[in-house]
C-alpha cells in the first residue's frame, strides 16, 4: 500500500508527535508498504533550522526505509501563547 503521511514534526526532532510520526511510518514501512512523509526543516522549539539542515524548497532523504521530503516552510519560534513572530 502507498501511504502519504504530512507532519510539521518528524526527527531529528525529540518531541512527541515527530516520535509518534517516525514510529507509525517505520512499522509501516518495515511491514513492505511504500511511505512518504511531507515535513519541514526540524526547527523545533526556536525556529532555527537544525545544523546539517537547510529550509530549502525541498529535500529528499530516506530515513530507516521511509522515504522524507522536507519542503520549505516560515518558521518561527514557539515563544509562547499570542508571542510568535
Amino acid at each position: 500500500m502507498k501511504i502519504l503521511f504530512l507532519s510539521h514534526y518528524f526527527p531529528p526532532e525529540g518531541n512527541a508527535p515527530a516520535t509518534r510520526t517516525f514510529e507509525h511510518t517505520r512499522r509501516w514501512a518495515n511491514a513492505g508498504h511504500d511511505i512518504k512523509v511531507i515535513t519541514c526543516a526540524p526547527n523545533v522549539p526556536h525556529g532555527q533550522v537544525y545544523p546539517n539542515f537547510k529550509n530549502s524548497i525541498y529535500s529528499r532523504s530516506v530515513l530507516e526505509g521511509v522515504h522524507v521530503l522536507r519542503v520549505w516552510t516560515y518558521l518561527a519560534a514557539n515563544k509562547g501563547k499570542g508571542r510568535r513572530s
